[in-house]
Parts: C-alpha cells; sequence; structure tokens
C-alpha cells in the first residue's frame, strides 16, 4: 500500500472532500490519498502573488509527507479549472506500479 499527497494549493478545506471523491473513483486500491490544503493559503491562484504565496507552504506540507513515508505527492488545482487537471492529476491514483517521490 503506498500513500500519495494530493495538495489543494488554496486555504480552504472546502475543496478537500470534492478531491477525494475525484481520487476515489479512479485510484488503484493499493494507493491511500492523503488530502491537505494549505492551512492560512491565499483564496484562489488566479493572481501570480498567490501562486508564489502558496508555494513555501506546499513545500512543506511535501517534506512533511515524504519523511512521513508517502509515495508520492500531487498539486491539485484550485477550484479554477479543476476538470482541465483531472486526467493527468488522477493518474498517480491509477497507476498500478509503484509510485515514488523524484
Amino acid at each position: 500500500m503506498s500513500e500519495i499527497l494530493w495538495v489543494n494549493p488554496v486555504g480552504t478545506p472546502d475543496f478537500d472532500e470534492e478531491a477525494r471523491e475525484m481520487i476515489d473513483a479512479v485510484r488503484a486500491p493499493h494507493h491511500t490519498p492523503r488530502i491537505r490544503h494549505i492551512e492560512g493559503g491565499p483564496p484562489h491562484l488566479e493572481y501570480h502573488r498567490y501562486e508564489h504565496d502558496a508555494l513555501g507552504p506546499m513545500l512543506e506540507l511535501f517534506l512533511e509527507a515524504e519523511a512521513d513515508g508517502c509515495a508520492a505527492g500531487v498539486i491539485g488545482p484550485s477550484r479554477t479549472g479543476i476538470c482541465g487537471y483531472r486526467k493527468t492529476n488522477l493518474s498517480a491514483f491509477a497507476s498500478t506500479d509503484p509510485v515514488t517521490l523524484q
């Protein structure tokens, strides 16, 4: 069983359950999602400044997940553009191969 981190790059848990439902619909049984959002993060990523503000906290979440043994990590889209990212980002969860952080 490998755990994969999914980071919602916004400062609200409002999209965490939606991300979990999308992942559960396609994930292979041996992948377990760990869903996180950025506490106190930006409300959206419509402005480049918000993207830059989200970078540091996202890296901290990835480093924590790596130390805890997560096999991989995915930066999920903010609510804006979520449909366009589904196939690409969710492929890590659907893979039948083991995944590793690279």
